[in-house]
């Protein structure tokens, strides 16, 4: 960042410019060009001197957040691993509309594979129950294979990983198309279903809050 403060104390009094100059320049009325040309050459070499310091401030900024920015680019584009996803392990419970209770369950991270399953619950009976694992293929990718119950298996690719948000996506299943889940707290979970049914754009939240696995 270029500077614009006042000039220095060295270039604002006269006295100070008396004690600048070399003693073969005597600062008297007879050698007020000579002065003159003094000043003007100091105030030349002390902007220059200021200017080259702010230059190398800047670079040294801009170097700075360049490192930064190619070591965030670096830390994304690294393939995800199962270990990337431990935030979803442990035990999450959320009620919602008609009295439906949803119970979903993840194990830790271990061999490759997360193991998960959830159960809704209404009127004190099981309504739903699905078995889900996320597991990482010898290739590197990361699915999440679903066995709901009543339902065909369906495969799901991991297409994105920011932080405590991961989108699995599979365009050609009937619905949901994307499945979500993102981690807002150590203690709230959010899982999102969306896409296209029947022509029209589709989606349900389901927000988690963590429980005590029993």
């Amino acid at each position: 960042m270029l500077s614009k403060s006042p000039l220095p104390p060295l270039l604002q009094r006269g006295s100070r410019i008396k004690k600048a100059v070399p003693a073969k320049f005597s600062i008297s009325p007879s050698t007020k060009g000579v002065r003159g040309i003094c000043m003007k050459h100091c105030n030349v070499k002390v902007l220059r001197f200021r200017s080259q310091a702010s230059i190398l401030v800047l670079g040294s900024i801009l170097l700075s957040f360049g490192s930064l920015a190619l070591l965030g680019a670096y830390s994304q584009d690294r393939p995800p691993t199962i270990e990337s996803l431990g935030w979803l392990a442990g035990c999450w419970e959320g009620t919602y509309a008609n009295g439906r209770t949803v119970s979903e369950q993840w194990m830790k991270p271990l061999g490759g594979v997360m193991m998960g399953m959830s159960r809704t619950v209404r009127d004190g009976k099981t309504i739903a129950f699905e078995n889900v694992r996320l597991e990482q293929s010898e290739t590197g990718l990361i699915h999440y294979v679903a066995n709901p119950s009543g339902q065909k298996e369906a495969t799901f690719a991991l297409v994105k990983l920011e932080g405590t948000k991961a989108i699995f996506e599979n365009p050609a299943h009937d619905y949901p198309q994307r499945i979500i889940y993102h981690l807002l707290s150590p203690d709230s979970l959010v899982a999102r279903i969306e896409g296209t049914a029947n022509g029209k754009e589709r989606g349900s939240n389901f927000p988690y809050r963590r429980v005590r696995c029993e």
